[in-house]
């Protein structure tokens, strides 16, 4: 009985030589002849030796290719130094023909054959031990057979090197211990070489579980986004040597590389069409092969790693995701099972981004559907679907730790779920866990809780959000609270800006309103003076006091010209200018006025293109800006003026302007800065921080109102103690216009007299009475009118020609456009002189904007209204 199962186990190395044959017939690769050659050498301790002559000629060295073989098998897992194989060969044929010489010296083949057992035997269990997947059942085998076979050539050496065996007493039991430990070294081999199939799929099933069981207790939509990580975790284990990688296609066609055992091969790209991975990608079908099958963008990155490759499609129904890729350093012993545990890998891979896919399908769906429901009760929901990613949506629990972190909170907050798992979320909200606590207990107690305030995100930005809590309803197994957040910071902003833009629209309106009465009291107070100081002697007593009168109503002229500006309801003269040459030729003025105690540096651009404006607008706004600066800078600072230009979007204009070509005016100062509070005010009239009785606080708001007129506007950054920088920005002209004609100082001598019929219409009796007095004493004929329905018939009745009209622009009755328009269709040519105290959005909406020579700002003296009207009538003829 015991020979028989001897003969069977012998048996089993003639399966394991004709499985080896038969696949070396199919396949002619390397490692298969070698396996061959290591089952044949195997059979020579139990056939060769009953070949006496063989056994006379060459003696026991024949033996020991077997030992050479079983290290060239070693080579496929482990890396041996080079020259090691072809060291080894020398020596065994060395051992082969030294036998010839000396045919009784057979210990040195019996230590060469015991060393490389003993070496093949601990690599192959340390790779056993290391790899998984069916290479590791295949090693160990491996390594049990070359243990048994070391048993017995120990035993051999111990008997040929001491003439005694360490484990038996005689040749006998060696002969016994040589007829058991080889057969079963033999059926090791077999297991290892030329397994059955249905071991090897018990084996391969058992590492297909352990791959599902690592990934079947995630949801579905988390095992399909991390089924690449999966997948190259799995091969790498069970398959791979060198590298592992998964490439997963995407939309242009490209495989893109998503997981890697080397990270710096994440995100490689695989042209399409291109190498082994397209191929098993179009065609669906596991593949090997070498590097440069690869093609040359791969074989590129992956020729260092390794020389042969195994490619597996990670599909499982008709769409073919990726591609799963394993690199071998040299190849492998079993490049079949590999393959075949790769495929089955990216399969179950492949059928997980497919339930992915369907359920995102079905989420997509139930998404459309909601977003209907959604907008049928619109008005008692709230919430569009579209916008979930506007919301931070989360779950807490009731000690406000994270339970469930929605994607909107990840876009919102910008950390992902795994990194808010467990943590408090009160320091996003800027609080302190009892704060938060609290509001947790007024949302459980109320229904709801709310609040508005800083929030934190990842990158330490901060931005205003709109927090909402609810206790969860429905809930039987956990109590936590839904916590909805919204970025509303925008809005806030926008909110500000209009508070803002309606605080400065009312006070300029205020602004205007008091400067159209007062230039009508000082239109009356100047022009009066002005005719009593003509009159008076220049010896006269009273001579004086009517210069003093005058000063004072120039002076309230030049306050109520600031209202003015601010309200931004002035017509200007525009014209073309180079902005960096009206900054530079008022740098020497503005050193003078500033003084010594503080520098003042000025920076230019190499071009600078032109705006459009008054020139002495923008003066006065650098000369506002300067000495601002100067108030605010101790002695020792610095002010620094900068010209440049540039393109400005809506992020950079802060939604002050549209999208444009701009040039700007900057001036920074070293000074102590300004608050907030102190920013948020600083363009409102009347409003400054200098002592009572050393500012006007119009300065700034002059400013402002002189460069929203202009179309731009003013950018200010600054914080305490670091100084502060205004940005005047002004849209770039884009062509010239004619400038309006200077006054030239002749036009103040020429002859005011006349003899022309005037009509006068105007509703402010003291500005009526000096206009008319005055135009009746250099000779005119004056009909007068208090408002524009008392002109039109005061015209109409007059049958004589009118040669010119001048009309007050805002009247009760109709306005002055209104008149001209009338007396235009009666009476055609007749030039028309406004006169305005705050009529400049009036002109504006009327259809035709008049030219500056037609217009007449409140207040004037009696030469100013004289000048213009002789210039009218001189250009009607």
């Amino acid at each position: 009985m015991e020979y028989v199962i001897q003969e069977l186990l012998f048996a089993l190395v003639f399966v394991t030589a004709g499985v080896s044959a038969a696949a070396l017939f199919r396949h002619r690769e390397a490692h298969r002849l070698d396996i061959f050659l290591f089952a044949l050498a195997i059979l020579l301790p139990r056939y060769l030796h009953q070949v006496p002559a063989v056994l006379g000629f060459l003696g026991p060295s024949v033996f020991d290719v077997r030992a050479l073989l079983a290290l060239r098998l070693v080579s496929y897992f482990r890396a041996l130094p080079r020259g090691t194989l072809a060291l080894a060969t020398t020596v065994y044929l060395g051992l082969v023909f030294g036998h010839i010489v000396v045919p009784d010296l057979d210990w040195p083949g019996r230590v060469f054959t015991f060393a490389l057992f003993a070496w093949s035997a601990v690599v192959f269990a340390s790779e056993g031990r290391r790899v998984a997947g069916v290479s590791r059942h295949r090693l160990l085998w491996a390594a049990a057979g070359t243990a048994f076979a070391l048993a017995v050539e120990g035993d051999y050496l111990a008997f040929h090197l001491f003439q005694i065996s360490p484990s038996m007493a005689d040749d006998m039991a060696l002969g016994d211990r040589y007829q058991w430990f080889y057969p079963l070294a033999y059926s090791c081999y077999f297991l290892a070489f030329a397994t059955p199939k249905w071991l090897l799929d018990r084996w391969q099933q058992a590492e297909q579980s352990r791959y599902l069981a690592g990934t079947t207790e995630r949801d579905v939509e988390e095992r399909a986004r991390r089924a690449p990580e999966d997948l190259n975790r799995a091969a790498a284990r069970s398959v791979g040597h060198a590298l592992t990688l998964v490439a997963i296609a995407e939309p242009g066609g490209a495989l893109a590389v998503r997981a890697s055992t080397r990270p710096e091969l994440v995100g490689l790209e695989v042209p399409a069409g291109e190498g082994l991975l397209s191929q098993v990608w179009r065609t669906g079908d596991p593949d090997r092969g070498s590097i440069q099958d690869c093609g040359p963008t791969v074989a590129a990155r992956l020729s260092p790693f390794g020389q042969r490759v195994l490619v597996a499609p990670v599909a499982a129904s008709d769409r073919c995701w990726g591609v799963a890729v394993v690199v071998q350093s040299r190849g492998s012993l079993f490049p079949d099972d590999d393959l075949k545990l790769l495929a089955q890998f990216a399969r179950y891979a492949a059928i997980a981004l497919d339930h992915g896919a369907l359920v995102a399908e079905a989420h997509a769906r139930e998404r459309r559907a909601a977003d209907r429901r959604l907008r049928e009760v619109e008005a008692r929901m709230g919430l569009m679907l579209d916008s979930i990613k506007d919301y931070a949506m989360l779950i807490v629990d009731t000690r406000g730790r994270v339970a469930a972190w929605h994607v909107g909170a990840r876009h919102v907050f910008g950390y992902a779920p795994d990194e808010m798992a467990e943590e408090l979320v009160a320091p996003l909200f800027e609080l302190e866990p009892p704060a938060f606590a609290a509001l947790l207990d007024e949302a459980r107690q109320l229904g709801q809780a709310g609040f508005e305030g800083a929030c934190r995100r990842k990158d330490g930005g901060r931005f205003i959000g709109q927090t909402t809590i609810r206790p969860l309803v429905g809930e039987v197994d956990a109590e936590g609270f839904a916590v909805v957040t919204r970025d509303v910071t925008e809005q806030r902003q926008v909110e500000a800006r209009l508070r803002r833009s309606q605080k400065m629209e009312a006070i300029g309106q205020l602004a205007g309103g008091v400067a159209h009465d007062f230039n009508n009291l000082l239109t009356t107070i100047l022009g009066q003076s002005d005719r009593l100081e003509q009159e008076l002697a220049p010896s006269d007593p009273h001579q004086p006091l009517a210069h003093a009168i005058r000063t004072a109503a120039e002076r309230a002229a030049g306050f109520t010209q600031h209202l003015l500006t601010v309200s931004r309801e002035q017509m200007v003269a525009p014209a073309v200018m180079n902005l960096r040459r009206v900054v530079e030729e008022l740098v020497p003025m503005l050193r003078r006025s500033i003084g010594e105690a503080i520098a003042i540096d000025a920076v230019w651009d190499a071009s600078m293109a032109p705006v459009l404006g008054e020139r002495s607008r923008v003066e006065q706004v650098v000369l506002n800006l300067v000495v601002n600066a100067r108030d605010a800078t101790p002695p020792g600072g610095r002010v620094t003026l900068r010209v440049g230009r540039g393109w400005l979007d809506e992020v950079a204009t802060r939604g002050e302007g549209p999208a444009a070509q701009y040039v700007w005016i900057e001036v920074r100062d070293t000074g102590v800065g300004m608050d907030e509070a102190t920013r948020a005010r600083i363009f409102e009239p009347f409003f400054t921080t200098k002592p009572v009785g050393q500012g006007t606080g119009l300065g700034l708001a002059t400013v402002y109102g002189i460069v929203r007129q202009m179309g731009g506007f003013v950018a200010v950054t600054s914080e305490v103690g670091q100084g502060a920088t205004f940005r005047v920005c002004l849209p770039e002209a884009q062509a010239e216009v004619e400038a309006a004609p200077p006054r030239s100082g002749a036009e103040l001598f020429e002859s005011l007299r006349g003899q022309e019929t005037v009509l006068l219409a105007e509703d402010d009796e003291g500005v009526r009475d000096f206009v008319a007095q005055t135009l009746r004493r250099f000779g005119y004929r004056t009909i007068v009118a208090g408002d524009g329905q008392a002109a039109l018939a005061l015209a109409d009745a007059h049958v004589e020609p009118i040669h010119l009209v001048v009309t007050d622009v805002i009247m009760p009755g109709g306005s002055g456009p209104d008149l001209a328009r009338a007396l235009a269709e009666r009476r055609p040519g007749v030039p028309v002189l406004f006169i305005s105290g705050y009529a400049d959005a009036e002109l504006a909406r009327s259809a035709t904007v008049p030219k500056a020579s037609h217009l007449l700002q409140k207040p004037f003296t009696a030469t100013d209204l004289l000048a213009r009207v002789r210039q009218l009538l001189a250009a009607r003829v």
